[in-house]
């Protein structure tokens, strides 16, 4: 496991956990379009496994697969 830095201690919005948890599954991803909305990502435009073109991911979706939103 890699060793962190403590800055702050701060409660995530489970869209923003949902990211993180992307992220932490794909190490080496790209993602090509995020958005946001009122700072909490709704979505993002990453390429197909193929790599033929762009899936979307929606967060909500994911954080629910994730078991971080009921």
């Amino acid at each position: 496991m890699i060793e962190g830095v403590k800055l702050i201690d701060c409660k995530l919005h489970p869209l923003q956990a949902a990211l993180f948890e992307w992220g932490k599954l794909h190490p080496f991803g790209y993602i090509h379009g995020l958005t946001f909305q009122n700072g909490i990502p709704m979505k993002a435009q990453v390429p197909c496994e193929d790599g033929t073109g762009y899936e979307t991911i929606m967060f909500d979706k994911f954080a629910r697969k994730a078991g971080l939103l009921k």
